[in-house]
This record gives C-alpha cells, sequence and structure tokens, in this order.
C-alpha cells in the first residue's frame, strides 16, 4: 500500500463525533423495515428506464410517504400501482410506482419512508445498479477526468431529505476527481494500466482493468489501495484526540452513457469505499481507533466524464 503525506490544513473539515456516527450508521440495525417494501430489490441490476415501486402494509398513513432517488426526492412523481399485491395472506398491500428515464448509470438508493397510524415513521431502502442500454463498445476511452456528481451513505437507515452522513459524503466527492488513462470498451480485457498509474489524481497506483460479470456492458477497475499520513507530530498535546491517519479501498466501475446524453458525457463511473481504518492521536501516539467490517461497502460515489 502507497502512502501520500498531506498536510494537516488539508485534511476534510469535520467533527470526530460525525465520523463515528457516520460509521455507527453504516453497521447499525436495519430498524422497523417491515411494514414499508421498496423495489428495484436490494443488489439488482436494472437496464435503460426503470420502474422504482414503493409498497405498505394497510397500518400506514399514505399521506406521510417521502421517496427519494439518491439525493433526490421524487414522491411527487409517483404514480397508483396498476396493482396491489398481497406480500401475505393477512394484510392486503398497496403501493405507488414511478418510471425513472435514467441517462446516467451507476449505483442508486431509494429510500422510502412512511408514518403508522400511531405517528411513528417506518422505512425502507434499496441501493440497486442502473446499467446503460448502449454498448460496452461504444466507449471510447482515452485520457478523461470523472467529477463525482453525487454520493450517499450505505446505510439502511435512510431518511428522505435528511443528509444522514452529516455532509461527509458530499464532502469527500467533492475532493476526488479520478482522472487518467482508461481502454476502449473494444479492448481485450483484462488491461493492465502499467507502466502509467492510470488513476493519477488522488489514487496514485496501477489498476487493472477487466469485463465486469455482474454488470452489463461494464468495465470493472481493480481495488485500489490508498493510506493517508497527515503531516503533524503526534506528540504534541494540542493534536490530543485528532484524526491522523487514515486507509481506505476504493472499487470502481466504467459504464457507458445513454446514447441520448453520448454527444455531452463519455461516460459514467461507480466506485464504492471500503475497508476503511481510522487513526487518532492518543498519548502522543498515532492509534488506529475504527476499522470497518471487511469488504462492507461504506459510500458510494458516482462519476462523470465530460467531452
Amino acid at each position: 500500500m502507497k502512502s501520500t503525506n498531506v498536510t494537516q490544513d488539508a485534511r476534510p473539515r469535520f467533527a470526530i463525533a460525525g465520523l463515528f456516527l457516520l460509521f455507527a450508521l453504516v453497521l447499525g440495525p436495519v430498524g422497523c423495515q417491515d411494514m414499508v417494501w421498496v423495489a428495484p430489490d436490494d443488489g439488482s441490476v436494472q437496464q435503460g428506464a426503470f420502474n422504482v415501486q414503493v409498497y405498505w402494509s394497510a397500518e400506514m398513513v399514505p399521506s406521510t410517504l417521502r421517496v427519494a432517488l439518491n439525493n433526490e426526492e421524487i414522491t411527487g412523481s409517483m404514480a397508483p400501482a396498476s396493482m396491489s399485491p398481497s406480500f401475505s395472506a393477512e394484510a392486503e398491500i398497496a403501493g405507488v410506482r414511478g418510471m425513472v428515464i435514467n441517462p446516467f448509470p451507476g449505483k442508486k438508493l431509494l429510500s422510502a419512508q412512511m408514518n403508522d397510524t400511531y405517528g411513528l415513521p417506518h422505512s425502507a431502502t434499496s441501493i440497486f445498479t442502473a446499467a446503460s442500454s448502449t454498448p460496452r463498445e461504444a466507449f471510447a476511452g482515452g485520457a478523461m477526468v470523472f467529477e463525482c456528481t453525487d454520493s450517499f451513505l450505505n446505510s439502511p437507515i435512510q431518511v428522505p431529505g435528511f443528509d444522514m452522513d452529516l455532509g461527509v459524503s458530499e464532502l469527500l466527492c467533492k475532493m476526488i476527481p479520478i482522472s487518467g488513462i482508461f481502454p476502449a470498451g473494444t479492448s481485450a480485457f483484462p488491461v493492465d494500466s502499467d507502466p502509467f498509474p492510470v488513476l493519477f489524481s488522488v489514487f496514485p497506483e496501477q489498476v487493472t482493468f477487466d469485463l465486469d460479470d455482474t454488470i452489463p456492458n461494464g468495465i470493472s477497475l481493480s481495488p485500489v489501495e490508498l493510506a493517508l499520513s497527515l503531516d503533524f507530530d503526534p506528540g504534541d498535546p494540542s493534536q490530543e484526540g485528532n484524526l491522523c491517519g487514515a486507509s481506505f479501498v476504493m472499487e470502481g466501475t466504467v459504464l457507458p452513457v445513454e446514447s441520448s446524453v453520448a454527444s455531452r458525457y463519455h461516460a459514467a463511473m461507480t466506485q464504492t469505499l471500503r475497508d476503511v481504518s481510522l487513526s487518532f492521536v492518543s498519548g502522543g501516539e498515532c492509534v488506529p481507533e475504527f476499522t470497518s467490517p471487511e469488504g462492507a461497502e461504506v459510500m458510494t460515489f458516482n462519476y462523470l466524464a465530460s467531452k
């Protein structure tokens, strides 16, 4: 793993308490999701335009429904479902659905919340992938800069209209553009970036590109590890409790954009943040104090490359 030093002033400006709240949400319980359901299902892949759907049990109050897709509230675009399926013998389920025209592929966070007759909120979430109907071969490759357009915390607890990670994912999204030389969609995969570090913005490492077997038309990027060591003396008493080091893994997929926006954009890309380790100054030393579960996705970042 390579290490990159940054100055103390370059540190993200968020409170340590906010970080722990962030990861507590990631690792926390799923909560009361037995009275509201959403579709597409978590982990599924949808291609082109797709339907998002919300269903609820008879104990819920439909007028309190709020639905968001990534950072955008879409409650007003939902229409009553043509069918009211029954998820159990005891309860008839009502529902709404909405067609989402999706020119930008990537991972989507669908979240819904509704109150029951006692005023208590219930929620459901789904993180699924929107693939592109454009063939992978339409991706020309070459030198590109991918700018982060939206991001979200991979937490089962979401409140539409409320930023669950207190702005941390948005801050990181703005800080990490990804630039490099990308192979064309017609390349014979796998393709290694040797001798150049393809992600030469904040990820100074070589990567390997391959076909993504889980996403239609996808080009996968091998995991990229990054370690940050903040440039100050942990022995300085004034640094006690400060963040002094971090390491994490980013792993992504490049997807061609829909033909309707191909004149303006090269491609889209999803990057997931996982295997996070945070170290803080304690007793004059930089001590690891938090490590996320191995392989668990912590945050998702969606990118676009403009022409």
